[in-house]
C-alpha cells in the first residue's frame, strides 16, 4: 500500500531545501513596497498581481480563470508552457520553471503580490514528497524573502486525518508550515471534487472498494475558484482556513450511480472488499500507481467520516451553487 509521509522523508526534505534561505538571501531582488496591506476590505475590488503555481491542473486552471474574470493580473509558473498557452492563451503571463528550483521561483515572484498554490504531482510517493511538500517549502521561503502580501493555498478537508493517504496528508504538513511561516495566509480545505468522479472509471467500469457508508459533500472546482477569488476582498480571510463543501451529501454509490445514469448508462459499477483492493494496490503499485492511490483513498474514506464546518465560508462568500445534477448536465 501507499505509505504515509515518514519522519525520514521530512528530514530528507529539510536537508534538501535548507539551502533555500542562503540562495534567497543572496539573490532576492528588491521589490517596491506597495501601498496596499495584504488586501481585503469588505466589498473592495482590488486588483492584484498573482503568481499561480499548479495553475494548469484541474483545480488551478479553474482558479486562474476566475482570477482573470475578476481582472487580476496572473503569472503562471509551469514546466509546460505549451499546456498553459493552450488553456489561457495570452491572458496570462507564462514563465517556464520548476517549483523545486529556488532560482526559478525567485524569478517568477518578481513584482508579485499574491502567491496561489495548488501544486499536484503524479501518484508516486517520491513525487508527492518532493513536489507537493518540497515545492511548497521553496514557495514559502521565497515568499518570505520577496515580501509577498498573501499566500493562498488549496489543501483538502480533514487532511490531518489522512495519514495513510500521502497526497492528502502532505497538505496538512504544508498547512502547518504556513501557520508558522510569518506570512499572511489563507488556505482552503475542499471536499472531494466532482471532477474526480471520472477518474474512478477504468475500462468501462467502476469498482467501489469497501462499504463506503460515509456521505461526502462533493464540490465543483468552479465553486472553490469563486471562494478563492472572493477571499482577496475579505479581511476576515487573513490567516484563516476555510472548509469548502458541496451543497449535498452523497455516498460514493450515490454519486457514481448518478454519473452512470446521466453520462455512462452502460458503465458497470461493482463492489469489492478493501482487503482485495489493498492486495491489488500493492501488486500494481509500480505499473498502475493510480489504482494504488485510488484504493488508498477509499481505504481512508471508509474509516474517516467527513468532518468539516463550512458555515464561516458560506457566511463570507455565499453557499456553493453547483449540485452534482447540474455539473453532470454540463460535463
Amino acid at each position: 500500500m501507499v505509505k504515509k509521509l515518514t519522519k525520514t522523508d521530512e528530514n530528507t526534505l529539510t536537508n534538501r531545501f535548507q539551502g533555500c534561505i542562503l540562495i534567497f538571501d543572496s539573490g532576492a531582488r528588491d521589490r517596491k513596497s506597495g501601498t496596499r496591506e495584504n488586501f481585503g476590505g469588505k466589498g473592495e475590488d482590488i486588483m492584484a498581481r498573482i503568481l499561480a503555481v499548479g495553475g494548469t491542473g484541474t483545480v488551478g486552471s479553474a482558479v486562474v480563470s476566475q482570477l482573470l474574470n475578476d481582472e487580476h493580473e496572473v503569472r503562471v509558473l509551469t514546466r509546460d508552457p505549451d499546456k498553459a498557452a493552450a488553456k489561457f492563451g495570452d491572458k496570462v503571463e507564462i514563465m517556464k520553471g520548476d517549483v523545486t528550483i529556488p532560482r526559478n521561483v525567485e524569478d517568477a515572484m518578481f513584482n508579485i503580490e499574491v502567491v496561489f498554490s495548488s501544486l499536484s504531482s503524479p501518484p508516486i510517493k517520491k513525487s508527492i514528497t518532493d513536489i507537493e511538500y518540497g515545492g511548497n517549502l521553496v514557495l514559502l521561503e521565497a515568499s518570505k524573502h520577496q515580501r509577498i502580501k498573501r499566500f493562498l493555498y488549496v489543501s483538502v478537508l480533514n487532511a490531518e486525518y489522512f495519514a495513510g493517504y500521502p497526497r492528502f496528508f502532505v497538505k496538512y504538513k504544508v498547512e502547518e508550515e504556513l501557520k508558522i511561516s510569518g506570512l499572511a495566509y489563507t488556505f482552503f480545505r475542499p471536499t472531494i471534487f466532482m471532477e474526480t468522479l471520472p477518474r474512478f472509471i477504468n475500462k468501462g467500469k467502476v469498482i467501489i472498494y469497501g462499504k463506503q457508508p460515509h456521505p461526502i459533500h462533493f464540490l465543483a472546482v468552479a465553486d472553490l475558484a469563486k471562494v478563492v477569488a472572493e477571499s482577496l476582498k475579505s479581511k476576515e480571510s487573513m490567516n484563516a482556513a476555510f472548509d469548502v463543501m458541496g451543497p449535498e451529501p452523497m455516498t460514493f454509490d450515490d454519486a457514481l450511480g448518478m454519473f452512470k445514469r446521466y453520462r455512462r448508462p452502460k458503465m458497470k459499477i461493482e463492489h469489492s472488499s478493501l482487503l482485495w483492493g489493498r492486495a491489488l494496490g500493492y501488486a500494481y503499485m509500480k505499473k498502475q500507481p493510480e489504482l494504488a492511490e485510488l484504493v488508498a483513498l477509499m481505504n481512508e474514506c471508509e474509516t474517516t467520516p467527513e468532518k468539516g464546518d463550512p458555515s464561516l465560508t458560506q457566511t463570507l462568500f455565499g453557499p456553493p451553487t453547483t449540485r452534482l445534477h447540474d455539473w453532470l448536465l454540463n460535463y
